[in-house]
């Protein structure tokens, strides 16, 4: 059989041409490098022609090619560059004209190799029958040539083998791939050898393997479809590279963790063959022994949150639970008072046992009663509109805004009557509400305002510090925020007479100044953090430089892998800083997205995450309030993502695959 080879002097072409010239076959090698060619062992057994197929100029015909019998299409340029547009630009049309040209002058079998990256993210056994979801121009590109062909058959007659590859390794290998980066130190007698991590696991093949099971196809050409060439056995890479230098008999220190994992692949993936291609002509299979696959280990848990506890706060707490009693037994609440202060930049800080005691206090201390009303956002936590009902006030519920997702100024203006007695500022998942125009609402009707920052610790708006702008402002420190206490929070304010009435309400009602034991001036209430709280707390503030930037870093990940798909990510408006509590995706709106599956999709990934807060107003406690559009817009479309700190990029990168499959899908 006459055999038309295109890309004949690369990687897989100088392997496919003497497995084809073995079996008898005639070939026609085409390339653009004649010089390379003809140093090449098969060069003088085939009819070598030197063009360029992708010139614009270039008009093939079946006459000069000898009229050969079958195409086998390997030529494709610019590898290994995957993210690069000329592979949709230009290699993607060229490809298809020169095969379309052939095919219409009555070739009807076509040999076109693929990738496996035509998979995309997915994880875990890739079978031939599986859908395709291409994430870099280069799988697209292929992917889209396979289409094309497949819609080319329905008006002509040929056969198309679609040879989809995988790992591939062997003599001529691009200097760049893994296995032929590890031969140059072995050859240089270097003895640290940089790598990932390798806990990736791949299918790797021999490339005279490769191309022994590419003479199969092309010689049954009752094969048409597409076929993954590979081993069907995964293996670590880390593996792959211990097997090869045991077989190379050399010591070579491995420095794993060098360099990050690509974003371009999933962290497990494998093929499976549906038919089993014959190794026709195989002479000189290079193997790397007995490889075996490696067991699958169980994915483990991805934690939505979790804190981050190091030997300082162990210590800590040691000294409180040991020394911390009697005259003590204030030390460490004291000190983390003095330090949230500090950081803060405000006067005062009254440390509480949870964020929804600080507020209640707080809107206690303001005058909040009974028959009052209280403003704050729709979409909240019901912890910032809890305290409002144990004073007997209302709260009312107006919209957000579409970009922050925080309380919008100009429904605030709007809900304002003569009961008003407080506007809460709840910033959402770090994200920050306009504090300038809602001081100037407050300045405007003499209505305090009052930051609720459970969630936005290290936020800055216009270089304030969240918490620190409003009459009061109040933290949480519960286990999933971004320092903690296991339980606690924190009552912050400029204002000395709030700070007073706030300190006696904490104390059962008993003033600073009282001097009498166990007498009260009022009615009080028992909020206090504890000596033992306070100290993990110390350690954590000493720490917050450190946890704010694993929140930074983390986020920042996210959005860089996650910026192709239709969402919205936490904003950061100029001349703010979001401490990126939680990262949070608002998926777009006219996108079909189902969370509750989305969530069922995790779970079976051992991926925690959790829901965007309903809107209060759907809550049965509350008055419904369909009219806030916004609010009723956005929950459905929203997910708070994994994003504990010290959280990996290999595990950001399964949820990561999950969203991108799910979205997509």
């Amino acid at each position: 059989m006459k055999i038309l080879v295109t890309g004949a002097t690369g990687f897989i072409g100088n392997h496919l041409v003497p497995r084809l010239l073995e079996r008898g076959h005639s070939v026609v090698a085409v390339a653009r490098d004649g010089v390379k060619a003809s140093k090449l062992t098969w060069y003088a057994d085939v009819q070598f022609l030197a063009y360029d197929i992708y010139a614009p100029d270039f008009k093939p015909t079946l006459a000069q090619f000898g009229n050969p019998e079958a195409l086998a299409h390997l030529a494709w340029t610019g590898l290994p560059n995957y993210n690069a547009l000329f592979h949709l630009k230009e290699n993607l049309p060229a490809d298809y004209r020169f095969i379309r040209s052939l095919i219409d002058q009555g070739l009807k079998q076509i040999m076109v190799t693929g990738t496996c990256f035509e998979y995309g993210m997915q994880n875990g056994c890739l079978t031939e029958e599986m859908a395709t979801q291409p994430a870099n121009p280069y799988a697209q590109a292929k992917d889209t040539l396979r289409k094309s062909l497949q819609l080319l058959q329905q008006q002509s007659s040929f056969v198309l083998q679609w040879a989809r590859l995988f790992y591939m390794y062997g003599p001529g290998q691009n200097p760049n791939s893994l296995l032929a980066q590890l031969d140059n130190a072995i050859d240089k007698g270097e003895s640290v050898f940089n790598m990932s991590g390798g806990e990736q696991l791949r299918d790797y093949l021999p490339v005279e393997e490769v191309a022994s099971r590419l003479v199969s196809l092309l010689e049954n050409m009752q094969y048409d479809g597409i076929f993954n060439i590979c081993s069907g056995e995964p293996i670590s890479v880390r593996r792959m590279v211990e097997k090869y230098l045991s077989e190379r008999r050399v010591d070579i220190q491995l420095k794993l963790g060098h360099y990050p994992y690509s974003d371009n692949e999933p962290m497990a993936f494998w093929g499976k063959e549906t038919i089993t291609l014959s190794a026709t002509g195989s002479n000189s299979t290079k193997s790397l022994g007995d490889v075996t696959p490696d067991p699958i280990r169980p994915l483990s848990r991805i934690f939505y949150t979790k804190p981050s506890i190091t030997e300082i706060e162990i210590q800590y707490g040691i000294d409180a639970v040991t020394n911390g009693w009697g005259e003590r037994c204030h030390d460490y609440i004291a000190h983390f008072e003095n330090l949230f202060c500090e950081h803060l930049g405000v006067k005062h800080a009254v440390a509480t046992s949870s964020c929804t005691g600080a507020l209640h206090m707080g809107l206690t201390a303001l005058g909040v009663g009974q028959g009052d009303e209280v403003i704050l956002g729709d979409i909240n936590w019901i912890a910032s509109g809890s305290p409002i009902t144990y004073l007997g006030a209302k709260p009312i519920l107006v919209d957000v805004l579409p970009d922050t997702w925080c309380i919008d100024p100009a429904k605030v203006k709007a809900a304002i009557t003569s009961r008003t007695k407080a506007i809460i500022a709840v910033h959402l998942y770090g994200n920050l509400c306009d504090m300038d125009a809602l001081r100037a609402i407050g300045d405007q009707y003499g209505i305090p305002i009052v930051e609720d920052s459970a969630e936005a610790l290290g936020s800055q708006w216009h270089g304030q510090k969240a918490g620190s702008m409003g009459s009061f402002g109040t933290f949480s420190f519960h286990g999933t925020k971004t320092i903690t206490t296991g339980e606690g929070g924190m009552f912050v304010t400029q204002d000395d007479d709030l700070f007073e009435k706030v300190l006696t309400l904490n104390n059962h009602g008993r003033a600073r100044a009282q001097k009498k034991q166990f007498w009260s001036d009022k009615i009080g209430f028992k909020y206090k953090m504890s000596n033992l709280q306070a100290a993990i707390g110390c350690a954590q503030i000493e720490r917050m430089d450190e946890l704010l930037e694993g929140k930074r870093r983390i986020f920042e990940y996210y959005l860089e892998q996650l910026n192709m798909l239709p969402l919205k990510m936490n904003p950061e408006p100029v001349e703010t800083r979001n401490g990126f509590w939680m990262p949070t995706i608002l998926v777009d709106e006219g996108i079909f997205f189902d969370r509750e599956t989305l969530l069922e999709t995790f779970k079976a990934e051992k991926i925690d995450a959790r829901v965007f807060f309903w809107p209060l107003s759907m809550l049965p406690m509350f008055e419904s309030k369909p009219g806030n559009r916004v609010s009723y817009s956005l929950y459905n479309r929203g997910l708070n993502l994994p994003s504990y700190h010290d959280l990996k990029e290999v595990e950001m990168d399964r949820v990561i695959s999950c969203l991108r499959n799910f979205i997509r899908s």
